[in-house]
């Protein structure tokens, strides 16, 4: 009996050992998974985190050039209310500004609207011209000596749409209002008066250089050109197409 008693101890104390050792194991295995998924979150939120600064370090180099300056190369013809329009021999124009982006993120990660201002400036020459203005022969020589320029100083406003489809490839469209000082030039005799000129085009960039294409027209009084007196005056309306180079910065 005494024997019997002994076995069956022995029994229910390994059956429990076994039990303890199988929990004991279990709640191992519960410990060492619990810590794979505390790591497993700490490296999600770390990759997480990398992934929003390197996306709003790309954002700034992409976004940051908010200044511009252009060069460009325009055709130009200034026409009368009466008469034969002027082709322009040659001009050329430079802008520069600053765009104020109208919000901080773009949207859908890509697109931006911005306000331009700056400033605009373009200088013309004509092509000489003949009977058209009533000038003696003596005088047309001379004009043939000078020629006829225009000059043209303005500030540009308007808003823009910046499209940043892979890259540092940016896409722009512009509109802009460009009230001016306009200067007609011929020989000695400097015509002057207030413009209002509209610029409208598009430009593609990579980082700091772009290339761009816009049209331009405008209308303004001067005096002088078509009489020998001072006293008439007649609008006479500009349009332009002006291929540039820009630099961003």
């Amino acid at each position: 009996m005494k024997k019997y008693l002994i076995t069956l101890c022995l029994i229910i104390s390994m059956t429990f050992y076994g039990h303890l050792l199988y929990a004991q194991n279990i709640s191992y295995q519960d410990s060492v998974q619990h810590r794979l998924d505390s790591l497993e979150n700490v490296v999600k939120a770390l990759s997480s985190s990398v992934q929003k600064t390197q996306k709003k370090e790309k954002d700034h180099s992409v976004w940051s050039r908010k200044r511009f300056t252009a060069i460009g190369y325009a055709t130009q013809t200034l026409t009368p209310a009466y008469g034969n329009e002027l082709k322009s021999d040659f001009g050329v124009a430079l802008t520069s500004g600053r765009a104020v982006y109208l919000h901080k993120k773009p949207l859908f990660g890509k697109l931006k609207f911005a306000f331009n201002w700056g400033s605009d400036i373009s200088y013309t020459k004509y092509k000489n011209y003949k009977e058209e203005y009533n000038y003696s022969a003596a005088d047309e020589m001379e004009i043939q000596d000078y020629g006829l320029h225009q000059c043209d100083i303005g500030i540009l406003v308007g808003p823009s749409i910046t499209f940043n489809p892979v890259g540092h490839l940016m896409i722009s469209g512009y509109f802009r209002f460009v009230p001016s000082y306009s200067m007609l030039i011929l020989n000695d005799d400097i015509n002057s008066n207030y413009a209002s000129f509209f610029t409208y085009g598009g430009e593609i960039s990579w980082k700091a250089i772009g290339i761009g294409v816009e049209g331009r027209q405008g209308s303004a009084k001067y005096s002088s050109l078509m009489s020998e007196g001072d006293d008439i005056k007649m609008k006479y309306t500009t349009h332009s197409l002006r291929a540039y180079i820009s630099l961003h910065f």
